[in-house]
């Protein structure tokens, strides 16, 4: 019998440490094939860029890339479904999918079952990836946050080094009330000892329908490139910051490429070297009630 693909699922709330966290599993995986098969709810999928920025040796075969939308979404489960397929071509020992931060990863079983693929794919561990500085507050508004954790057997409360103990303990009070079986880790920069992931892990619940549909999925909106001056532009995207769950693309002001991503309620930018040539435009994401003030700012900034 052909030995199965190795599944590790990486989930976790936008902005928690996804990336950084693939960027060093990448890193210490460096004996094994390695597949990644990237979510990104964003129109313009940028977290493949960043890892291939930092690992320019990573054959470009080895990254699939799903945009515009939750993998376990009804409207993308084809999509989904054509990257496990290009995985079972490549045949690495273990695959890596980041979901994106809107995912609901507990139907994942279920979606093997049906589409015929436990034969190719067998589900090791399910990593939670818990944004610690606003754990608490998601969770009370967003209902996959708790399904993301119910899914896994290992949460890693990020960002750790930003909050008191007191809240920690919070949290992980509230983790354990959420997934008594999950292994609780705090981390800063999602520092980890991922060769544990080589074994193989207990996986806690069972399948479940997916919560993520088009109905119940948050607002979205795509900020295209326009011909706007540098600093009316970096005001408006402070202003709706407050506003926003999420925001991060490139977009290009005064000639210079910049990646913007909101972190703990401030805007950052870094400049991108000149070699780049990916599509320009910011995906932002809002609870729905917030849409109107966004667009309004929007639009009394576009020229």
């Amino acid at each position: 019998m052909e030995q199965k693909i190795e599944l590790v699922i990486i989930t976790g709330f936008l902005g928690a440490g996804k990336t950084t966290l693939l960027n060093k599993i990448i890193t210490s995986y460096g004996d094994r094939k390695i597949g990644l098969l990237i979510n990104d709810f964003g129109k313009v999928p940028v977290d493949g860029s960043l890892i291939r920025k930092s690992h320019t040796d990573l054959e470009e075969s080895r990254i699939y890339e799903i945009g515009n939308g939750s993998i376990f979404c009804s409207c993308l489960t084809s999509s989904f479904i054509l990257g496990l397929k290009y995985f079972m071509e490549q045949k690495p020992d273990i695959l890596f999918i980041e979901t994106s931060g809107m995912s609901d990863p507990g139907s994942m079983a279920r979606l093997l079952e049906e589409y015929q693929l436990r034969g190719a794919f067998a589900i090791r561990h399910v990593l939670a990836v818990v944004d610690s500085t606003n754990f608490l507050k998601m969770r009370a508004n967003l209902t996959f946050v708790d399904r993301q954790i119910r899914a896994s057997n290992t949460v890693l409360l990020n960002k750790a080094d930003l909050i008191d103990d007191s809240l920690k303990e919070e949290i992980e009070k509230t983790v354990k009330e959420i997934n008594s079986f999950a292994f609780i880790r705090r981390t800063t920069f999602c520092d980890y000892d991922y060769s544990l992931l080589k074994e193989e892990a207990f996986l806690p619940g069972r399948s479940l329908p997916s919560c993520n549909t088009p109905s119940s999925a948050p607002g979205k909106m795509f900020l295209e490139q326009s011909d706007i001056p540098a600093e009316p532009f970096r005001k408006f995207l402070s202003e709706i910051a407050g506003y926003t769950l999420r925001l991060k693309g490139y977009y290009e002001l005064d000639g210079v490429v910049s990646y913007f991503t909101n972190n703990n309620g401030s805007v950052e930018s870094s400049e991108k070297d000149d070699s780049f040539r990916g599509e320009k435009g910011i995906t932002l994401i809002y609870e729905k009630k917030n849409e109107p003030v966004i667009k309004e700012k929007w639009a009394a900034l576009k020229p």
